[in-house]
């Protein structure tokens, strides 16, 4: 019995590896940190490195290997822990990706961090247990384990969002991100005690089973049906907020305009893929049977999303506060594709997801290298984009291109992502939401317009900005940018790779 216990348990172990080196490297570092923060080592006898950097460094050098141990994962398949996480070929791969993402973030905002001098080492722990949070969510096949995971993530993301201590904008940005993010929690853990008490369990693999005993009687008993819909539509609310999806969107254009640029950059990238991704195969593996009873409350915030982002971005000023109601709406359109509720609808989705990724690590990584007039205030307002072309042309071409990706505008890879979107929706007669998209899509397209109008054709005295670009950013962006610009010529690899992981997620 011991034997069969310690092998299951080192099993499992296995399973996890890549969670339990980047556990046990946080808080390696965490020690490294206390005991020799504000300090300074010396190498080559006259040069110097602060702690802050070496840190840094090191998180981004975790995050390589927690990568390549996905990579090389022992059980890419298989269940741990007595069924509260599981392992799964697709969950494998967007872990790898989150992973990238995570990496790519922290290269090309330690140069504006230092800049900032927001350099300090707690930054780059608390990402790392953000990432942490979200790669355990991916895993989790039971309740509890999913509320732990994303607490963890959303702990941190509550420090982060308040990481520029002077500024009074950073700390009511927190403090709304606080008070909104507990209550998003609060759904969630209320709509899981909902599915526990009439399941009778926390795992996902019990509440599928239930389902489909309830769905293959016909749903005869009512008041356990209808207590597990309110359950699922409580939790479902809580992942919509996690998302920024209208009409839960309210804390996401507050929070991306407070906080610094490197964390507005984190929070457009990283924890929406790891909640989309959960939150597709919650509700399209686990409870699909559901699916149909509160449909419309998908497609009321997938329309209300769209609309809102269309109508309340035109008169946005501000730069940060633009991208927010933009990434609201790409989520509505990520919504369509997903109330499709098929296998092309989930393959558009990734397609989408992924350029959508794409665009926004190239557009940060340009927005962290800008600089306003006064070379020591980092640019807010869209006005502070005038004449770019004047004073860097390449930049402003590059900012042209993401922009009209976003717009949709063919042949660039946004349209391309939205066409996908469109197609699965039209394919089971969502005209009416498909209409409403491709209306709202074209409104939504002014304000892009007006960004490259500000910076082409926008009158002004004198320079308005300083770019001071490094290395990494500027690969990242180029690649980036090249990648959506020239993907219509080979979309190949990428809707393969889709279909590959769709078809893994449902066998």
């Amino acid at each position: 019995m011991s034997y069969t216990y310690i092998s299951l348990l080192s099993n499992s172990l296995k399973g996890v590896l890549p969670e339990i080196f980047l556990i046990i490297a946080i808080f390696t570092i965490l020690i490294f940190g206390l005991i020799y923060q504000n300090r300074t080592i010396e190498y080559y006898s006259t040069n110097k490195i602060s702690t802050t950097t070496i840190i840094g460094w090191q998180h981004i050098g975790i995050l390589f290997i927690v990568g390549l141990l996905y990579i090389n994962s022992a059980l890419p398949e298989a269940t741990l822990f007595n069924g509260i996480l599981i392992n799964q070929y697709y969950s494998n791969l967007f872990k790898l990706f989150l992973v990238i993402c995570t990496f790519l973030v922290l290269l090309m905002s330690y140069k504006f961090l230092e800049y900032e001098k927001m350099d300090t080492w707690e930054y780059y722990t608390l990402v790392s247990l953000a990432t942490l949070g979200l790669l355990l969510l991916l895993s989790s096949n039971d309740l509890i384990s999913t509320y732990l995971a994303i607490e963890l993530m959303s702990l941190s993301l509550y420090v982060i969002a308040t990481f520029k201590r002077n500024s009074e904008f950073s700390n009511e940005a927190g403090l709304k991100y606080f008070v909104l993010g507990a209550f998003s929690s609060g759904l969630i853990l209320f709509g899981s005690s909902l599915l526990y008490g009439f399941t009778g369990s926390t795992s996902f693999e019990d509440i599928k089973q239930v389902i489909n005993l309830l769905q293959l009687t016909n749903f005869l008993d009512e008041e356990i049906t209808l207590a597990l819909l309110i359950g699922l539509i409580f939790f479902g609310i809580g992942l919509l907020f996690k998302l920024a999806a209208a009409p839960f969107h309210m804390w996401c254009p507050d929070v991306y305009e407070g906080a610094p640029t490197s964390v507005t950059a984190f929070f457009a990238i990283v924890p929406k893929l790891g909640v989309l991704v959960f939150f597709i195969h919650f509700f399209q593996d686990i409870t699909f049977e559901f699916f149909v009873s509160w449909k419309s409350l998908l497609v009321f915030s997938a329309t209300l999303s769209i609309i809102i982002s269309s109508f309340a971005a035109i008169n946005q000023k501000h730069i940060k506060r633009l991208l927010a109601y933009s990434g609201i709406g790409h989520v509505g359109y990520i919504l369509i594709g997903f109330i499709a509720g098929t296998i092309e609808g989930i393959e558009a989705i990734f397609v989408y997801t992924f350029i959508y990724i794409i665009m926004n690590i190239s557009f940060f990584a340009l927005l962290l290298s800008i600089y306003g007039q006064n070379n020591n205030e980092r640019i807010r307002f869209l006005t502070d984009f005038n004449l770019l072309t004047k004073s860097n042309p390449v930049v402003a071409a590059t900012f042209a291109m993401l922009v009209l990706s976003l717009a949709g505008v063919p042949p660039l890879a946004g349209f391309i992502s939205k066409l996908y979107i469109f197609i699965a929706a039209i394919n089971v007669k969502l005209y009416f939401l498909s209409v409403i998209a491709i209306v709202t899509s074209c409104i939504g397209a002014y304000y892009y317009i007006r960004f490259i109008k500000i910076m082409y054709f926008e009158k002004t005295n004198g320079w308005s900005n300083q770019i001071i670009i490094n290395k990494e950013n500027s690969l990242l962006a180029s690649y980036c940018t090249l990648y959506v610009m020239f993907f219509f010529m080979w979309p190949t690899h990428l809707l393969l790779l889709s279909k590959h992981i769709t078809i893994l997620m449902f066998i």
